[in-house]
């Protein structure tokens, strides 16, 4: 006689009653220690699970009915019995039972979908990890073999990998891609290299753990930060670190927000923008940054790649420095408002000139990125 092969059963077989012509099969939790005494004859090796292992079938389980609050109820598997609720079994004393055991052989233990009484007792015991609302006191002993979770899982970890990756290659350059990378490279080095380079790295940083990308894409204070970043970008506001706010480009007079000592501009700004005048400033920014019709902006910018600053101390005169600034403006490296109000450098705006002066003998970072720009060293 031909032995039968049943496709084997999931969870999701026996709640939609799809079990007849399948093998469920249960795995212990419990597995042997590495090491450990029980061992394989042909290989020496340490056996994953306990040659056999015995549980007898029977329990308690708390019962709900229609609305009523959850009750005890005892359960057991018995031969001879279709229900597996000793209240609607034949009474022991007149019709006595045999005790029935679970065993377990080399960790697994098998069940023919068509015993229908023995499923159902072993997915209403709390035994069984696998049970949906199984009591959390009790510890459970066994599992059911449910390979669709693992496909399932795998479907989803890919699934993450492909939108993460997309959106890196993808996402709107000024006002997606390159504000995230400001957020997450902190190297000027890296900020400065081409559009499609940042988003090849923007990519191997999703590709290390896509679902915590994903996390971060999704979370309200990223997509927050972005936007004010990308405002920045398109100069529809100004940072000032040395003044610790934000302002509007057209308006230097009052703050959008006021940091203090020591905190970040930028994320000030965002934990504050979740209520009151705060989220009332973010809406007007985000309108902004995404009006109705919004033009998508290519990665198609000019290269800007330099090698990385050696950082030396400001030796120049307030004269050169000056002279270095307005450079800087000539060739376009400085943007200044039509209120002549504010001189911005990449994403770091001065309130005047003298200002920004300031600002690149106190930072040599931006002195020596500035000069390479400028094409003095």
């Amino acid at each position: 006689m031909e032995t039968t092969f049943k496709p084997k059963g999931s969870y999701a077989d026996f709640k939609k009653g799809d079990y007849s012509n399948k093998e469920f099969v249960f795995e212990l939790i419990k597995r042997n220690p590495e090491g450990g005494t029980v061992r394989q004859k042909e290989t020496g090796q340490t056996l994953p699970f306990p040659l056999s292992k015995r549980i007898p079938m029977n329990g308690t389980v708390f019962y709900k009915e229609g609305n009523k609050a959850p009750y005890p109820r005892r359960i057991r598997y018995t031969l001879g019995e279709t229900s597996i609720f000793v209240d609607e079994q034949q009474p022991d004393d007149k019709f006595p039972k045999k005790p029935v055991v679970m065993e377990f052989i080399r960790g697994r233990f098998s069940v023919d979908g068509q015993n229908s009484t023995l499923l159902k007792f072993l997915m209403a015991w709390d035994m069984n990890e696998t049970k949906e609302g199984r009591d959390t006191k009790k510890f459970p002993v066994f599992r059911l073999v449910d390979n669709s979770k693992k496909v399932e899982k795998a479907q989803k970890e890919e699934d993450e990998l492909f939108d993460v990756v997309d959106w890196c290659r993808n996402a709107d350059w000024e006002t997606k891609a390159l504000p995230l990378a400001q957020i997450i490279f902190t190297n000027p080095e890296t900020l400065m290299q081409t559009p499609k380079e940042i988003r090849y790295s923007l990519v191997q940083v999703a590709k290390r753990d896509p679902a915590q990308f994903k996390k971060m894409l999704e979370s309200p204070k990223t997509e927050r930060t972005i936007v004010v970043r990308a405002a920045i970008e398109k100069g529809y506001i100004v940072k000032d670190s040395s003044l610790g706010g934000l302002f509007w480009t057209d308006n230097d007079s009052i703050p959008l927000n006021s940091a203090g000592p020591g905190k970040d501009v930028i994320e000030d700004f965002v934990n504050k923008s979740f209520s009151g005048k705060g989220e009332e400033i973010y809406k007007a920014i985000f309108d902004l940054v995404n009006p109705p019709e919004q033009y998508v902006a290519e990665t198609k910018q000019s290269p800007r790649v330099i090698e990385a600053p050696i950082l030396k101390e400001c030796v120049d005169s307030d004269e050169d420095l000056l002279m270095l600034v307005r450079t800087g403006v000539e060739k376009g490296l400085i943007t200044v408002n039509a209120t002549k109000v504010w001189w911005k450098y990449k994403d770091e705006s001065s309130k005047g000139e003298a200002a920004l002066v300031a600002k690149l003998k106190d930072n040599p970072v931006m002195l020596q990125l500035m000069k390479k720009d400028c094409g003095i060293e």
